[in-house]
């Protein structure tokens, strides 16, 4: 299974200096095998109600943006998405947001989506920023 999330990000004005950002993923089934999953920042537009991960296989960039462990199931885990965040608010890169890649088959982590029950834990970008 490879997620895609894409965060809002339009209420951001583009003269903010981003001091942080931390992506958070709801851990429904915890992976055992103790591998990373890795962020890697998607290179074309998605629908939400028509994507799946067969459609954006090749649609993303080919250097991880962060990386990540979901070792304990109904936790928050974290990534700092920092880099990829301030590029998307001063370009030169589109928001469409990232594909969560597990480093090997082997991981079987699932997250909650903001479909799930409570709708709460749903994935979320929580940043820091300061305006000139």
């Amino acid at each position: 299974m490879r997620p895609v999330v894409r965060f809002d990000l339009s209420a951001i004005p583009s003269a903010t200096n981003l001091v942080s950002a931390t992506a958070w993923f709801f851990v429904h089934s915890e992976d055992q095998s103790g591998q990373p999953i890795d962020a890697y920042r998607i290179t074309s537009d998605w629908a939400e109600d028509t994507v799946n991960w067969i459609g954006l296989n090749d649609q993303y960039h080919d250097v991880a943006v962060g990386s990540f462990t979901a070792a304990v199931k109904r936790t928050w885990t974290s990534v700092d998405l920092g880099d990829a965040t301030r590029a998307w608010i001063d370009g030169p890169h589109a928001n469409h947001g990232v594909m969560l890649i597990p480093s090997s088959s082997d991981n079987k982590s699932e997250f909650s989506s903001r479909a799930s029950v409570p709708a709460s834990r749903g994935a979320c970008l929580h940043g820091v920023l300061t305006c000139d």
